[in-house]
């Protein structure tokens, strides 16, 4: 069986456009995610699943730049995108990352990757609710199961991919993955202008991208990273 991260990111995104291109420490944050996702220790493929949108030739550029394969698709159909990704890279264990996201831990990916080799009819989530902050997390599933849900999901559910599994969990057995360092108080989700500025106030606490997620809960407790927007955020996962 073979896995790979799918990440998915355009530059016209709904909320915050060209937030993977805001740079830090002269690079995208769509390149430091990649660099940092790459640091995990079980799964080497990843691919960035963009549009074929004309604005999406530098979200190419920026992946090829950062060693990430590319994948250009549907743009409102992300459930599709991902499908179609996978297929065409002989994918049947997709680790999904978004790209508004760009500190998720490459530990996480390892333990969702050992989890759905463990349970490969099940969709497992690293739980926001259980404690992992939001930002630093993915979720793992078969295309099998994506192919399923695909056939029946609604428009609202193609284009955030793994809402059908949380809608209809009746028919997919979720797994909610418990973090060792339970931390759930912020956000740190890239979605205004303000997020960008606390995901680089971390990378400059920590001077690098390599870090765990124990050390940054640490931090945070210890108030030693100083954020500049405090954002709080609901958990219904």
């Amino acid at each position: 069986m073979k896995t790979a991260v799918i990440l998915q990111a355009r530059m016209n995104s709904t909320r915050r456009p060209y937030k993977i291109s805001a740079i830090y420490n002269e690079k995208p944050l769509l390149y430091w995610q990649i660099k940092r996702l790459q640091q995990n220790k079980k799964v080497s493929e990843i691919i960035v699943a963009t549009t074929k949108e004309d604005l999406d030739d530098v979200t190419e550029f920026i992946a090829l730049q950062a060693g990430a394969k590319v994948f250009r698709g549907d743009t409102n159909d992300v459930m599709k995108r991902y499908i179609n990704a996978s297929e065409y890279n002989r994918i049947n264990n997709i680790i999904r990352v978004c790209g508004d996201d760009p500190l998720v831990d490459p530990e996480c990916v390892e333990k969702l990757s050992i989890e759905l080799e463990l349970n490969q009819n099940s969709v497992i989530t690293a739980s926001h609710n259980k404690g992992w902050l939001l930002g630093t997390s993915a979720e793992a599933f078969s295309l099998d199961n994506l192919k399923k849900a695909y056939n029946c999901s609604t428009l609202e559910e193609k284009e955030h991919v793994v809402l059908h599994f949380y809608n209809n969990q009746d028919q997919f057995k979720l797994i909610k993955m418990i973090p060792d360092f339970f931390y759930q108080d912020l956000s740190f989700t890239v979605d205004y202008p303000e997020d960008v500025h606390n995901v680089k106030d971390i990378l400059s606490f920590f001077k690098n991208i390599d870090f765990t997620q124990e050390e940054l809960i640490k931090a945070l407790e210890n108030k030693k990273i100083k954020i500049s927007y405090i954002r709080n955020d609901s958990y219904n996962i």
